[in-house]
C-alpha cells in the first residue's frame, strides 16, 4: 500500500507543481492583487469626495445660521428699516443722504461725459434739444 501512496502522491505533485497550475495560480494572484488595488483606488475617491461633501456641509451650515439670524433680524422693526435703507435708499423725514461716487470708472480712463460713446451721442443730442428749448 506504500507504493501505491507514494504513486498517488507523485500524481499529486505532478498535477500542482506543473507550469500549468504554476501559471494558473500566478493568474489567480495577478487578479486578486489588481481587485485589491482597485478597491484601494476607489477607497481614496470615495474618501476624497466625502471630503469635499463635508467641506461643502460646513458651508451650507454656516450660511444657513447667517441667513436665520438675517431672517431673525427682519422680524424686528429695526431690521426691516435697515434692509430698507440698504436696498431702496430710503430715508426718513429730516435726514439727508449722501452719496460716494466709485471710482472705478475713472481708474479705467473713462470720465463723465465721455464714458462710452452712445451715452454721450444722447447727452449731446439732449443737450442741445434743452438749448434749443424743443
Amino acid at each position: 500500500m506504500y507504493t501505491r501512496d507514494f504513486q498517488e502522491r507523485k500524481k499529486f505533485e505532478h498535477f500542482f507543481y506543473s507550469w500549468g497550475s504554476i501559471l494558473a495560480s500566478v493568474l489567480f494572484l495577478a487578479i486578486v492583487f489588481s481587485g485589491v488595488v482597485g478597491l484601494r483606488h476607489k477607497e481614496r475617491a470615495l474618501k476624497a469626495e466625502i471630503a469635499t461633501l463635508d467641506a461643502k456641509t460646513v458651508e451650507i451650515k454656516t450660511a444657513r445660521e447667517k441667513n436665520t439670524r438675517k431672517l431673525q433680524a427682519l422680524d424686528t422693526q429695526e431690521g426691516i428699516e435697515e434692509e430698507a435703507r440698504g436696498k431702496f435708499n430710503l430715508k426718513k423725514e429730516g435726514e439727508e443722504m449722501v452719496v460716494f461716487l466709485d471710482e472705478k470708472g475713472f481708474a479705467e480712463g473713462k470720465r463723465g461725459f465721455w464714458s462710452s460713446a452712445e451715452a454721450s451721442t444722447a447727452r449731446i443730442w439732449q443737450n442741445l434739444k434743452n438749448w434749443l428749448g424743443f
